[in-house]
C-alpha cells in the first residue's frame, strides 16, 4: 500500500522530533552507549526521509514566515548560516547522518580526498558506495565514529532552545496562511447554470474575488497608461493601505493564475 504524502504540520512536528533525537545521540554518544545511540541513529534516519520531501517543498513559503535568519552555529568544525528554523533542523539532521549514521552502514570505496587553499582535506572523488551489513562491524565503527564525532554536535543550549520556539511558530503561521488561503478560496463557489462564480455570504465578495479585481484593474491601467507603475496605482486607487500589502495582492493573484 502505498504511503499518503505528509502534510505540512506532520512534518514540522516529526523535523522538531528529530532534532530532539540527534541530541539524545549526543548524550548517549558522550556517555559511551553506541549500540543505543546507533539505534536511534536508525530511527532519525527513517522518520527524516518520511518528512523531508514535504519540508523542501515549503522552503521558500518557510523564509518568508520565519523571523529572520537563524544566527549562525558551529557544527562538525563549519559555521553554517540558514534562513529558517525549519531549515536549521533539517541542515543538523543532515550533517548527523553524514557524519554518524552513514560511515557507520557502508564505505565509499575509491574516495579520494585533496587539501584546499587552506590547507583542509576536502572530498574530490566519491567512487563506489559498498554496504555494510554485518552488525557486529556496524556496533564496532559505531563505538568508534561515536566516541569520536559525538562531541562535532556540542551546541549552545540557548541557542538549541530558541530554534525549538522559532520551528513552532513558523509551523503556526504556515498553518495559519494555509487556512487563510483555504478559506478565501472556498468561500466562492460555482453555480450550475454558467454564472460567474459567486460568494457564499449574500452579495459579499470574497476577498479574492476584490483582489482579483484590484489586479484586472491595475494590468488595465498600466497597459492605457493611466498609471506608472505599482506605487502610483495605490497611491490614485488605495492610498489608504501599504505598499506592502498591494505587493501581497498582486503576487497572490499572479500566482493563482499562473498555477
Amino acid at each position: 500500500m502505498n504511503q499518503q504524502p505528509h502534510n505540512f504540520n506532520t512534518a514540522s512536528c516529526e523535523i522538531y522530533l528529530c532534532l530532539q533525537t540527534v541530541e539524545d545521540v549526543r548524550q548517549k554518544a558522550k556517555s559511551g552507549y553506541g549500540p543505543s545511540a546507533y539505534a536511534n541513529l536508525q530511527i532519525l534516519k527513517n522518520v527524516f526521509d518520511k518528512c523531508y520531501p514535504t519540508l523542501c517543498k515549503y522552503h521558500d513559503q518557510l523564509i518568508v514566515e520565519s523571523d529572520g535568519p537563524v544566527d549562525p552555529i558551529e557544527i562538525a568544525g563549519e559555521t553554517h548560516y540558514w534562513s529558517s528554523a525549519h531549515q536549521a533542523a533539517t541542515g543538523i539532521v543532515e550533517l548527523t547522518l553524514k557524519n554518524l549514521f552513514y560511515p557507520v552502514v557502508g564505505d565509499w570505496k575509491g574516495m579520494t580526498r585533496k587539501r584546499d587553499k587552506d590547507g583542509r582535506w576536502t572530498l574530490d572523488k566519491l567512487g563506489e558506495w559498498t554496504q555494510v551489513t554485518d552488525q557486529d562491524e556496524q556496533h564496532r565503527r559505531a563505538k568508534l565514529i561515536l566516541a569520536k564525532r559525538g562531541t562535532w554536535f556540542d551546541v549552545d543550549p540557548v541557542w538549541l532552545a530558541k530554534l525549538y520556539e522559532r520551528l513552532k511558530r513558523e509551523r503556526a503561521k504556515v498553518i495559519d496562511s494555509e487556512r487563510k488561503l483555504l478559506a478565501a478560496e472556498t468561500v466562492t463557489s460555482s453555480t450550475t447554470n454558467g454564472k460567474q462564480p459567486t460568494s457564499k455570504k449574500r452579495g459579499r465578495k470574497s476577498k479574492l474575488e476584490e483582489h482579483k479585481e484590484i489586479a484586472a484593474k491595475y494590468d488595465k491601467g498600466l497597459k492605457s497608461g493611466k498609471y506608472k507603475n505599482q506605487e502610483d496605482f495605490r497611491a490614485k486607487e488605495h492610498s489608504d493601505k501599504s505598499a506592502a500589502w498591494m505587493s501581497k495582492v498582486l503576487d497572490r493573484v499572479a500566482k493563482l493564475e499562473n498555477s
